[in-house]
């Protein structure tokens, strides 16, 4: 049995992160903003709390992921 891991450059900040390639969020993101108009890519760990703290503040639940999304799977 093996890992597997997606080195993935998060859509909104352009940092280069690990992730679970099953597990990871994506939000739609458009020059490194969110966007309804963007395609799905991949957010760093950091990307994600910030997009959190901006739902919660705004009334919404936070997303939640698995513990797992930013780790290796096992393949």
């Amino acid at each position: 049995m093996g890992f597997i891991s997606l080195l993935a450059q998060c859509g909104l900040c352009g940092k280069q992160f690990y992730s679970n390639p099953h597990l990871v969020p994506c939000f739609p993101c458009l020059n490194g903003k969110l966007s309804p108009k963007g395609t799905k890519e991949p957010v760093c760990e950091d990307c994600f709390k910030w997009t959190n703290e901006i739902r919660v503040k705004n009334g919404l639940p936070p997303n939640t992921i698995s513990p797992l999304a930013y780790e290796a799977a096992e393949e």
